[in-house]
């Protein structure tokens, strides 16, 4: 009996130990950014700067002038390629 208790003791100490360090070793890591709480707020205002670009490189083409790179990057046109397009 006394053989025994001294087994479990053994183990219940090895079991916390392991406990323990299986905690630690399986923490979730937090490797991506936290997601604001404004999130629609975000969508929209991307949304609205998206087509304040539009409207500013249409205007821009519409008056000959060349439009701003960074309103062609937020649209997704390379800035050099649409350089290159010929107008009629």
């Amino acid at each position: 009996m006394a053989d025994l208790r001294s087994r479990l003791s053994q183990l219940r100490g090895c079991g916390s130990i392991y406990a323990a360090s299986h905690k630690q070793l399986n923490k979730p890591k937090r490797t991506e950014p936290q997601m604001s709480k404004n999130q629609p707020r975000s969508t929209f205002a991307d949304l609205l700067g998206m087509l304040g670009s539009a409207i500013s490189v249409a205007a821009a083409e519409e008056n000959g002038r060349s439009a701003r790179p960074q309103d062609l990057r937020r649209l997704g046109i390379d800035p050099m390629e649409f350089r290159k397009i010929r107008r009629f």
